[in-house]
C-alpha cells in the first residue's frame, strides 16, 4: 500500500521543495514519505520520523519500509534490484529530480548521510 501510494507522486511528477505542499504534505523527503504511510499532514521530519517506528537489520527490510538518515533524508524501499542485495529499487522525493523510483546502492549513495533501515511499527508488508 505505501508503495501504491508513493508511485501517485512519482506518477504526478511532484516536484522537491522544503516550502510547497501537494495534497496537503511538504514535498521534500520526508514529506513523501509521511504520506506515503499515510501519517497526519504535514507530514513528519527526518528527524521526527523515528516517534513511529524502529530501525530494523538488513534482511528484515520489506517493501514499504525505509532507509533513514535522521539528520539528511529518507527514502522508501520497494525490492532488491539484484540478488547480491548490492542495490534496490526505491521510492524518494529527489531534491534534484523531484519524486522518482529508481535503482540505489544500498544503503544509498555515499556521503549523503548514516542511512539504516527503518519499519513503521504497526505496517504490514504491500
Amino acid at each position: 500500500m505505501a508503495c501504491t501510494r508513493a508511485q501517485r507522486w512519482v506518477d504526478a511528477d511532484v516536484p522537491y521543495s522544503q516550502s510547497a505542499y501537494y495534497n496537503g504534505y511538504r514535498t521534500d523527503c520526508s514529506g513523501f514519505v509521511s504520506f506515503a504511510w499515510g501519517l497526519a499532514r504535514p507530514g513528519l521530519s527526518t528527524y521526527s520520523l523515528r516517534r513511529v517506528g524502529d530501525f530494523i537489520t538488513k534482511p528484515q527490510l520489506r517493501r514499504g519500509d525505509a532507509l533513514l538518515s535522521p539528520t539528511t533524508h529518507v527514502v522508501m524501499f520497494d525490492k532488491w534490484a539484484d540478488a547480491g542485495r548490492t542495490s534496490y529499487w526505491g521510492y524518494e522525493e529527489s531534491s534534484s529530480q523531484g519524486a522518482v523510483h529508481r535503482v540505489i546502492p544500498y544503503p544509498y549513495w555515499p556521503g549523503y548521510g548514516d542511512f539504516k533501515p527503518f519499519h513503521k511499527r504497526g505496517m504490514t508488508p504491500a
